[in-house]
């Protein structure tokens, strides 16, 4: 979890909008350039393998995700190397990179599914995660009053890009990806 006492707002980082209003791997919901008096100001775009053995499916497959930051922290020197958590994350996934909430409600054994903003979601541990139509995931990391906030306040960033519709702050997230 973040420390409030080490977190400040942080410069807008340009490239980041622009990544973030660009990338086509996935339908973008971001908080826009500022929230909450956070900037933006770290996009980073991560390729992984899905192992088949991991989704059950009969091969292995490429996955991509979208780290976009909202804010700074200083980093303390715990004994272990300098850390911090910065106040707000959203994490948006390909589609299917993550498994349906109700598999990881039988594997995890907690964290109850439910409905936000008309698409499937689940608590675990400092984060709430969506559910897309298209099996697009999007995670927000932040502490429980700011999370809650900023779910609610979500809206589509690369709609333009995609040739899709906009979602704006606050609409049913059902909708993402209706062509314009």
């Amino acid at each position: 979890m973040a420390d409030p006492a080490n977190s400040h707002p942080g410069v807008l980082d340009r490239g980041a909008v622009e990544v973030a209003r660009t990338w086509d791997k996935a339908r973008v919901l971001w908080l826009g350039e500022q929230f909450q008096g956070l900037n933006l100001t770290k996009a980073q775009t991560v390729e992984y393998v899905l192992r088949a053995e991991m989704t059950g499916e009969k091969e292995d497959r490429l996955a991509s995700s979208l780290y976009l930051i909202y804010g700074e922290c200083t980093p303390l020197d715990t004994g272990d190397g300098p850390s911090c958590v910065p106040p707000l994350q959203v994490i948006v996934r390909t589609p299917n990179a993550l498994p349906q909430p109700e598999a990881i409600q039988r594997q995890a054994g907690f964290s109850t599914p439910y409905r936000v903003r008309g698409v499937p979601a689940m608590d675990l541990q400092t984060a709430t995660t969506l559910w897309m139509p298209d099996g697009t995931t999007v995670t927000v990391h932040a502490d429980p009053d700011v999370r809650v906030a900023a779910v609610q306040a979500l809206m589509s960033a690369n709609h333009a890009a995609l040739g899709m519709g906009e979602v704006k702050s606050g609409d049913d997230l059902a909708s993402l990806g209706r062509p314009r």
